[in-house]
């Protein structure tokens, strides 16, 4: 990787300063051109915020205050990801208000340690489950959330999180890591800059998800609309149906499942399956990230950051 120095020799001194480690991990360094820097701590305006643990007890099918698992936070994502999976719904008596606000930080520290995102408005409602962080920023926020969605900052907060665990745990380790500042003339025209560009793609990510919730809005109600007049009844599986699927745990015995594809089969104007349709399933190419042009390795960091995001906004926009 492009920014991974991996040395070709230690001493003494460097040993005894990592705990004795003989990991050849723990002396990989990462590098950037710039000569000026801050650490993601040197940003904060004040204590982390942390989340708290409400346990599998509390959680409940519906309610109006709800748990954000670590799951929200999506390395393709800016905003939080918003999903059964992801936002839990929990007894209201657990809920502990994080005055999460438009425009707040969230970070993770386990599992998916350093994935971060950007709140695209207030969750009153919503509490923050003990993995994640909020990350109290006033100024140079989007500076700062550009790097954190990047490499650069993954790369090394790999670097200080201990390997071997089933799920990692990078409690504050990533305040320690460094954040490359511009150090020539116009440096506050490059923040500026930079800053504007991940706004517009903020922006543009909260349109899309505005534009999907409509479609899925309308999709939903042309279904519940267009009904063949038939009561829906839950059943629990019986005996031919679970020997037909050699499952006893399946989630397509769940009552929700059932319900949908009854309102589907229900639908007045007909159903079908992509193979009563003539159209055959196959596997598709490797979910990857891509970019339009090239970013120039001789670049300045901070300036290959900004064409970064400027293919982002564009790969958005199409």
């Amino acid at each position: 990787m492009r920014y991974i120095d991996t040395p070709q020799k230690i001493n003494i001194f460097e040993i005894l300063g990592n705990k004795a480690s003989f990991s050849p991990h723990n002396y990989k360094k990462v590098i950037f051109g710039g000569k000026k820097s801050k650490t993601v701590r040197d940003f904060l305006s004040s204590d982390l915020i942390n989340g708290e643990e409400v346990g599998s007890d509390a959680y409940i099918r519906k309610s109006y205050k709800y748990f954000i698992r670590n799951k929200a936070l999506q390395q393709d994502s800016f905003l939080l990801n918003l999903s059964s999976d992801s936002i839990i719904p929990i007894l209201p008596s657990k809920f502990v208000d994080l005055k999460l606000k438009e425009g707040d930080l969230i970070i993770s520290k386990d599992s998916n340690i350093g994935e971060t995102i950007i709140l695209d408005k207030d969750y009153p409602d919503h509490m923050l489950s003990g993995g994640l962080y909020k990350l109290p920023v006033e100024i140079n926020k989007y500076y700062l959330f550009a790097f954190l969605k990047h490499n650069f900052f993954r790369t090394q907060l790999n670097f200080l999180v201990s390997k071997g665990a089933t799920i990692l745990h990078a409690k504050k380790l990533f305040l320690d890591c460094l954040i490359p500042i511009p150090d020539q003339k116009n440096s506050d025209q490059v923040i500026t800059y930079l800053e504007t560009i991940v706004r517009l793609a903020i922006n543009k990510e909260k349109k899309i998800k505005e534009n999907e919730t409509r479609i899925f809005t309308i999709i939903q109600k042309e279904i519940s609309s267009n009904q063949v007049k038939k009561d829906f009844r839950y059943q629990f599986p019986d005996l031919q149906q679970i020997l037909l699927t050699s499952r006893i745990d399946a989630g397509f015995y769940c009552e929700d499942y059932i319900k949908k594809q009854f309102s589907i089969k229900n639908y007045a104007d007909g159903a079908g399956t992509i193979e009563d349709w003539n159209f055959e399933i196959g596997r598709g190419q490797n979910l990857q990230v891509s970019a339009i042009g090239v970013i120039q390795e001789n670049f300045p960091l901070y300036w290959r950051e900004t064409l970064y995001f400027q293919q982002k906004v564009r790969s958005v926009s199409v």
